[in-house]
């Protein structure tokens, strides 16, 4: 009969319950992880028992001085967007996933970027660079135009991080 049937859920070893089919050529679909990948035309006197195999994909965040970032937050596409992890000591976050091509997001401080059609039969792993600026910036405003001697001057602090975030913080100075 035509159509999709379902062969089962693999249990903790990977393997699905043992189902008999007349022998002959058949097409089966693997889903995992929101992604699904087919073979076609597999003759099961042969080709028995069929292996789908998972790749370890790693996503590596730097700064632009090739150092790890910690705490970046990975998520990849497959259906919509899922998890993938997020960045450890040295910047790496890996997940096991079925071969194909999918679209990477990096979120870090704030920033994101995005990876699309990565194929991680051959590009793993996939580095992701966030570039800094060269100095972080710091910008002085002072809320009056003129102060006599003792008076109070706010200022308003404006830093501009290494990523270009904004951190803005208000200091109260006096004159001497």
């Amino acid at each position: 009969s035509s159509g999709w049937k379902d062969f089962g859920t693999t249990g903790a070893d990977g393997a699905t319950p043992a189902m008999t089919l007349p022998p002959g050529q058949y097409s089966f679909r693997m889903g995992y992880a929101g992604f699904s990948q087919q073979i076609s035309d597999v003759d099961i006197t042969s080709t028995n028992p069929l292996a789908y195999t998972t790749l370890p994909m790693e996503v590596t965040l730097n700064d632009s001085n090739g150092n790890g970032l910690v705490g970046g937050t990975v998520t990849y596409y497959a259906s919509g967007w899922k998890d993938f992890g997020t960045s450890g000591s040295n910047g790496s976050v890996s997940k096991e996933l079925l071969p194909g091509s999918y679209s990477f997001r990096v979120t870090y401080a704030g920033l994101s970027q995005q990876v699309s059609d990565v194929d991680i039969t051959t590009t793993n792993p996939l580095i992701v660079t966030f570039e800094s600026e060269s100095e972080p910036v710091l910008v002085l405003a002072p809320s009056e135009a003129e102060a006599k001697v003792g008076d109070n001057v706010q200022f308003t602090v404006t830093v501009y991080n290494e990523f270009g975030q904004v951190v803005n913080a208000s200091v109260t100075w006096t004159t001497a």
